[in-house]
């Protein structure tokens, strides 16, 4: 079971003009990947340098998928999927490329990853 600490803060609607106080979580840090490495070599039979030499690998695979439109399933993390965002057209003959705003990855956990979030599998603490 987790933990969630999180505050209130105020937001305007921007329909309304109305304040409302809504849950902001308060992130304690950010890992990296050296603290990745080293707790997975602490957790495991496997020297931290293997470690940190297979993430390197694994993120210029990663790189060469993404870059040819591959989306790609990590099991059992979940999936990257590349999406295009853009402005559309009435018809395909009017439609240029310039109208592509932007390449995207976007992650979609699996279960297992989603449900370590859900609210039943953690407890929430408000912050003082």
């Amino acid at each position: 079971m987790g933990k969630t600490t999180y505050t209130l803060i105020s937001r305007k609607n921007p329909v309304t003009k109305e304040f409302n106080f809504y849950a902001s979580q308060v992130r304690y840090s950010n890992i990296g990947a050296a603290d990745i490495v080293k707790y997975a070599a602490q957790n495991s039979c496997i020297d931290s340098a293997m470690i940190n030499t297979v993430m390197s690998a694994w993120q210029q695979v990663m790189r060469m998928y993404f870059v040819n439109g591959h989306n790609v399933v990590c099991h059992p993390l979940g999936s990257f999927v590349s999406t295009i965002r853009g402005t559309g057209s009435p018809t395909t003959a009017e439609f240029s490329a310039s109208q592509i705003k932007g390449l995207y990855l976007t992650f979609r956990p699996a279960r297992d990853l989603r449900n370590a979030k859900s609210l039943k599998n953690n407890s929430l603490v408000r912050a003082n």
